[in-house]
């Protein structure tokens, strides 16, 4: 299996090499990995990942450790695929856009109205239209620590990926539940 998917991998490398386009569900367009703590009846650690194609497809994946209820249940995770409607994925597409995704710096905090905290990356992959290499930008921030504040961007910019990912079905952390 791990031998079939490096050989698309490949293959998909090989096309972009060539004049010829890959096809649109297997552009990147965005990734997120947050490390939470939410509380709920005590501390419930949550790892959350989203992964979201330029074609509006997305895979989001929730790994939740429930010890502070649950005494030896361990890590329970869960994978979801899904996308948004037409007009969803405009939303977040104009959010990202809009709040320049691809300038963002982090190092800064996020305050929500929660009691929740952890730390967010996000990743965002542009399209090359007049440079010889594709564009990519790395950025993390805290939630509801001690720090600069975020730009008011960059809570929209998450806000909107969370959103999107709640409507297109996919399991997320209920952080930004306020929010959306």
């Amino acid at each position: 299996m791990r031998v079939a998917f490096i050989a698309a991998l490949a293959a998909l490398a090989a096309a972009a090499d060539s004049d010829a386009q890959p096809p649109p569900s297997s552009l990147a367009l965005l990734r997120v990995h947050a490390s939470l703590e939410e509380f709920h009846q005590g501390t419930v650690f949550v790892d959350e990942d989203l992964f979201v194609l330029r074609d509006g497809s997305i895979t989001g994946s929730l790994a939740v450790e429930l010890e502070a209820t649950c005494i030896g249940c361990g890590w329970i995770g869960g994978i979801g695929h899904g996308i948004g409607t037409a007009h969803q994925f405009a939303t977040l597409q104009e959010a990202l856009t809009a709040n320049t995704v691809g300038v963002q710096a982090g190092g800064c905090v996020v305050q929500t109205p929660t009691l929740n905290r952890g730390t967010y990356e996000i990743t965002w992959y542009g399209i090359a239209r007049s440079h010889p290499q594709a564009r990519r930008n790395v950025f993390m921030f805290q939630v509801n620590a001690d720090g600069p504040p975020c730009p008011a961007a960059v809570v929209k910019i998450i806000t909107a990926i969370e959103t999107y990912a709640f409507q297109a079905g996919v399991p997320v952390s209920d952080l930004w539940h306020p929010l959306r």
